[in-house]
């Protein structure tokens, strides 16, 4: 990708190009995930990633957190304003600083360190998973805390983009316009909360103030 004078010209893997006179960046953010393809059409249903979102969805009930290190025990610890009916499997097995351990221990939250095997589920319907030590743990609910997401900013780096350490694009906070002009982002690959809700409105806000710029051309 390239900006010419009258706009931008964008090359695809397969040769094709496109040109355009604005640019809006929506290429988001992708989750880390365990290697369980069982997993994926859970996703949504009764395996989530967010606990902000999704965290209702296990009110009261019993729920696995599938993570990693410091990552998946902060998941845990999030969760349990919903529920106390949790388990941390520590997958990778990575460090857990003890600070963590001992929240953890204090909010009765089950902690293994052992990599899963197997993930039970039956078609959308998570049921718990297998782990490398034979125990078998059951819940209707899991949630995937695994860190190092990737935040897809890389054409965004291409144009000078300003991005924060962490990848994410920093834009107007009115106009979702970043500091390149003509150049606008939304969605999760904006320095944000990462909701639906909030990708939807940022798309809208700059949507707007793009047709404003094409106006006063």
């Amino acid at each position: 990708m390239s900006k010419k004078e009258e706009g931008f010209d964008i090359r695809t893997e397969n040769g094709d190009s496109f040109l355009g006179k604005r640019l809006l960046l929506a290429t988001g953010v992708i989750d880390r995930l365990p290697p369980f393809p069982s997993l994926i059409p859970c996703l949504g249903s009764s395996v989530y990633v967010c606990p902000d979102c999704d965290g209702y969805e296990i009110k009261d009930q019993s729920a696995l957190v599938l993570g990693s290190g410091n990552v998946g025990a902060n998941m845990a610890l999030t969760l349990s304003y919903w529920t106390k009916q949790l388990s941390y499997i520590n997958h990778e097995q990575r460090p857990v600083d003890d600070k963590l351990l001992q929240r953890l221990q204090e909010k009765e939250i089950d902690y293994y360190a052992s990599p899963i095997v197997e993930c039970l589920v039956d078609g959308e319907q998570f049921q718990g998973v297998v782990l490398q030590n034979g125990v078998k743990l059951t819940a209707n609910h899991g949630f995937i805390a695994f860190g190092a997401n990737e935040v897809k900013s890389q054409l965004a780096k291409q144009l000078g983009v300003e991005l924060l350490e962490n990848k994410h694009i920093v834009v107007d906070p009115r106009t979702k316009m970043s500091n390149v002009k003509h150049v606008w982002a939304a969605g999760d690959v904006v320095a944000h909360s990462e909701q639906v809700t909030i990708a939807l409105g940022e798309g809208s806000q700059a949507a707007i103030w793009i047709h404003k710029s094409l106006l006063e051309a």
